[in-house]
């Protein structure tokens, strides 16, 4: 019941991190297999969907972490947000209203 329930919200997550369709059903796979062999440390302290998201995003990682890929969460690199930051709007040929 509980993999018929958060099946696709799972993929859904596990897609929009890694933006690859290629792995969402090995990584959801191994997060309801996690899920299942670790559920005696769930302690109810809050709801199941977000313990079982955690995973999700914690296998994410793992995955990116093997591949050495880096995600949407990856920092902006230095000198690109120091670019970003000396474009303001003030520097903007914005017309008035």
């Amino acid at each position: 019941k509980l993999v018929l329930r958060h099946k696709e919200k799972v993929r859904n997550l596990v897609f929009l991190t890694l933006g690859n369709v290629d792995y969402i059903d090995d990584i959801s796979q191994d997060v309801f297999i996690s899920a299942f062999n670790n559920l005696r440390d769930f302690r109810f302290e809050s709801k199941f969907s977000t313990w079982l998201y955690r995973i999700t995003v914690n296998k994410c990682r793992d995955y990116l972490r093997k591949k050495k890929v880096r995600s949407i969460f990856t920092p902006l690199q230095e000198d690109i947000h120091h670019s970003a930051v000396r474009m303001r709007p003030e520097s903007m040929d914005i017309p008035a209203i």
